[in-house]
């Protein structure tokens, strides 16, 4: 299981980063929690609990980004439903942790947010889905509704260190 904090990547490394990565994972869990609680919506279809998304998104966002990333989800949702009968291994709402699916979710929103579609096709196959061009546009449109309502649920641009070549006995390239 991926906790929420894994989603960013790497390490806050001062006050004003941490303060920043902390609100891109409660951003990211929040998009993570609109799609566990339509899942509970398609257990019993109660009305109310669209409800509850609507109030939970208005918190972050005006009324106005928060029907349309709320039509858009939905959108995403049918299409995820329909590709995958069973459905995604979410977890309830509130959960602190990610499923494996709910990760790749979220990957699949974040890489949609990108130039080119290779990234997020990668997801729909982790996901299952083997024809995913109409989920990966049900993606973009998520994706551009969360920019256009501030919220960014990108992973930061790791740094990777640079790897030193290794030396090896006897100035050899071989090991010995």
């Amino acid at each position: 299981m991926l906790q929420s904090d894994e989603i960013l990547g790497r390490e806050a490394t001062s006050e004003r980063d941490f303060a920043a990565e902390a609100k891109r994972a409660s951003a990211a869990m929040m998009v993570v929690e609109v799609f566990r609680k339509l899942s509970e919506f398609r257990q019993d279809y109660d009305e109310a609990t669209l409800d509850d998304i609507l109030a939970m998104l208005r918190c972050s966002m005006s009324t106005a980004n928060a029907d349309t990333l709320m039509r858009d989800a939905l959108l995403m949702d049918n299409e995820l439903r329909f590709r995958r009968p069973g459905g995604l291994d979410l977890h309830g709402t509130g959960h602190s942790s990610l499923s494996a699916d709910e990760g790749l979710l979220l990957a699949l929103i974040q890489a949609s947010d990108g130039p080119t579609s290779a990234p997020a096709m990668a997801v729909t196959k982790r996901l299952g889905v083997e024809n995913g061009r109409v989920l990966w546009q049900a993606a973009i449109a998520v994706a551009r509704d969360l920019v256009r309502a501030g919220i960014d649920v990108k992973p930061p641009k790791a740094k990777w260190p640079v790897a030193k070549p290794i030396k090896w006995p006897s100035g050899s390239s071989t090991p010995p």
